[in-house]
């Protein structure tokens, strides 16, 4: 095979397809690629629309790696040293990877919705593959989309959150957290339930001295809106409403109820369970200015 350097050197990261559950247990834990049986390379990173454009390539089945290349003088070695054929090409082992086409076919299959983890099991993103274009080499160009997780929930004033409260609110916003950060998009909505309810429970007991940390969300609301508290809090009320009815949806019985109309949960519907917990931060007043 023949080849050339490129300088400056693109950023290429360890890539795992998040397709179905199973596949949370094949992230990698080594940085490196020298095992890596699929890897993104990125074109361009925006980060303020935390939107990034890049390829991926693949490692065969069954093929030996390294392989066997012939590449003109690398432009950022000026000392490259080996054995030259007749044209000035360096011999080199490399690992080789080829173009991991046809993706766009599983994104339209996820229904535009198929999750790419870039990274480590230890430090990771999730992207979503927001669309993939064919470019004039016949490559794959994938547009991918940072899912909204940490950078959504706001940051507690510990100093207006109860003092008895702080332990179990935080724990809970750290459980959720880690879901943003490692699980499916079913995982994140059903994570936000008990969070809504930990969040309003406690600012309940904080307001109303009514002490309902064992209630269901569903009778929690109910206690808030009969109470003086729950007063012209529609919109505290109706967030927490709304939270669980997207838990409920990841009930078998609930499919089976409801049918086509229980769809499955989606990485928009995650994004939109964490931004009502943010809202339900701010409507309980926990939260800095």
């Amino acid at each position: 095979m023949y080849g050339h350097g490129v300088w400056p050197t693109p950023v290429v990261l360890r890539a795992t397809i998040v397709a179905v559950e199973e596949d949370w247990g094949k992230l990698p834990t080594s940085m490196h690629i020298d095992d890596a049986k699929l890897v993104f390379r990125e074109d361009m990173f925006d980060p303020v629309t935390g939107l990034r454009r890049g390829r991926l390539y693949q490692w065969h089945d069954g093929q030996t790696q390294p392989s066997t290349w012939y590449v003109h003088q690398h432009p950022a070695v000026f000392e490259d040293v080996g054995h030259r054929d007749t044209a000035g090409r360096f011999r080199k082992e490399l690992l080789t990877y080829h173009d991991a086409n046809p993706f766009a076919g599983r994104v339209l299959a996820a229904n535009g919705e198929l999750v790419i983890a870039l990274g480590t099991s230890d430090a990771l993103s999730l992207w979503t593959v927001v669309q993939v274009e064919r470019i004039a080499s016949g490559q794959e160009l994938l547009s991918i989309k940072a899912r909204s997780n940490l950078g959504v929930l706001p940051e507690l004033d510990f100093v207006k959150v109860p003092a008895a409260s702080k332990e179990a609110v935080l724990a809970a916003l750290t459980k959720l957290r880690v879901a943003a950060y490692r699980e499916q998009a079913s995982s994140v909505v059903e994570q936000c339930r008990p969070t809504a309810q930990v969040i309003l429970s406690h600012w309940f007991d904080a307001v109303a001295g009514i002490n309902a940390r064992a209630d269901d969300l569903g009778d929690l609301i109910k206690k808030i809106e009969k109470n003086d508290v729950g007063k012209d809090r529609q919109i505290l009320l109706n967030t927490g409403r709304t939270l669980g009815l997207f838990h409920n949806r990841n009930k078998p019985n609930v499919k089976e109820k409801f049918g086509e109309l229980a769809r499955d949960i989606k990485e928009s519907d995650a994004a939109f369970a964490l931004q009502a917990i943010a809202l339900l931060l701010h409507e309980v007043g926990w939260t800095k200015a």
